[in-house]
């Protein structure tokens, strides 16, 4: 398997793999049929709703490990999503937020970093802040009740453990998305309510 240029996984079935229809039933499909059956179970699940709802989605990927975004691209490619941005760091995520806005940001939080908290906080309460309402999923690998509360007075949307399930990413979208909470400014709190 190998990712595509406009990140989008392709899978290697040519050694020894029989085609579907050859009679075979473990016969596997081809990259392409994959991909339209991914996107078949999810056409009318909470990732289909959303692109019903918005189809011209455009998703921020913040995450300093290129391999993390290129996942989450491929992802949201399988999904239908096309408009895609990555961003190699905090800095170069309120770059790309100046100059265009998402409509979401999905913040890989490495662990041991806070990239997460600290740009979120960055978007809520900074004065230059580019779009103090911007819906954020932050996902992290280990998350303690200290670091779902440290996110949540963040102001951060939806939290997302990983490992990830495709399954997860498309309801914590659909819901940050579709079921918007009311969002909350005062001297203690910026953020969905």
């Amino acid at each position: 398997n190998s990712l595509t240029p406009n990140g989008a996984i392709q899978w290697d079935l040519s050694a020894n793999v029989t085609q579907p229809g050859s009679g075979d039933p473990l016969a596997r499909p081809s990259s392409r049929t994959t991909q339209q059956m991914v996107w078949q179970r999810h056409e009318s699940g909470p990732i289909g709703n959303l692109l019903k709802a918005n189809p011209d989605l455009s998703v921020l990927i913040v995450s300093t490990v290129p391999a993390e975004s290129k996942l989450i691209r491929s992802v949201l490619t399988a999904f239908g999503v096309s408009n895609i941005r990555c961003a190699a760091g905090p800095a170069e995520a309120l770059d790309q937020i100046r100059r265009k806005r998402p409509d979401i940001a999905v913040i890989d939080q490495e662990l041991g970093t806070t990239i997460g908290i600290s740009l979120t906080q960055y978007l809520r309460q900074h004065a230059d802040s580019p779009a103090p309402d911007l819906p954020v999923i932050v996902m992290a690998s280990v998350l303690s009740k200290a670091d779902i509360f440290e996110m949540r007075n963040a102001g951060v949307t939806e939290i997302l453990a990983k490992p990830f399930a495709p399954d997860a990413l498309a309801r914590h979208l659909a819901n940050t998305m579709l079921n918007q909470r009311d969002f909350i400014q005062s001297a203690d709190f910026c953020g969905p309510d």
